[in-house]
């Protein structure tokens, strides 16, 4: 609840180290009005290395569009 900056969550679907269910938790308690969950389809926990990088980049694209003031 203290962070108050725009934050972006991004999450692997199959993900091993950081399960969605403490993904999701973690993203509630975010005191921003700014925020966005993205679920990286077929990702694992180093999605934004993986195959659907080009997904990773034209969703952190649209999120820092979306966080200048």
């Amino acid at each position: 609840s203290k962070l108050t900056m725009p934050t972006l969550i991004i999450v692997g679907e199959f993900d091993p180290i950081a399960p969605q269910e403490y993904q999701a938790k973690l993203f509630t308690r975010i005191g921003t009005g700014h925020k966005q969950w993205v679920n990286v389809p077929g990702g694992d926990h180093a999605a934004h290395l993986e195959a659907p990088r080009a997904y990773f980049l034209d969703e952190l694209t649209t999120f820092l569009r979306g966080a200048v003031p």
